[in-house]
């Protein structure tokens, strides 16, 4: 088995189809676009993982974010504790379960959230406007099928 790297480079290059490789660059540059975000909020990854996980999904116990992330109870203690010291999130009482918090964003950060993201995914959304409806549905089912492949392979 060949372990040079540049090998490796040459094989995966000419093994995929041009979309393939473009989605590998997407997913490269979407992973540098969460760093930038990332240090423009002065949080770290994990945070902003959490602190999009809220924003998307909505308020959410630190219990269940730590399930949809993957991270322990302690882990997600301290990510929560670094957000309301940084004024990302705030915890309230849980509306059903007298014990219980949920983490909720700052009106603060989802407005920078906001700010942030809805730039690009406007650009995003604008480049659709060089297809027709039927190119446009093609594309959508494309990406939906590589999101549910995605979704296979993660580990539980």
């Amino acid at each position: 088995m060949d372990t040079d790297p540049l090998a490796f480079s040459d094989n995966f290059q000419s093994s995929l189809r041009t979309p393939s490789l473009l989605m590998t660059e997407i997913i490269s540059v979407s992973k540098q676009y969460q760093s930038q975000l990332a240090r423009n909020l002065g949080i770290n990854s994990t945070d902003l993982a959490v602190l999009e996980q809220v924003m998307m999904t909505g308020p959410q116990s630190p219990s269940a974010l730590a399930r949809r992330l993957g991270l322990s109870a302690a882990a997600m203690t301290t990510v929560v504790d670094r957000l309301v010291a940084s004024e990302n999130v705030v915890r309230a009482p849980h509306p059903t379960d007298r014990r219980g918090v949920i983490v909720s964003p700052t009106p603060a950060a989802v407005q920078r959230g906001l700010d942030d993201v809805m730039p690009v995914m406007i650009s995003i959304d604008g480049a659709l406007n060089d297809f027709d409806e039927a190119q446009q549905e093609i594309i959508a089912r494309y990406l939906r099928r590589v999101a549910d492949l995605h979704r296979e392979h993660l580990r539980d």
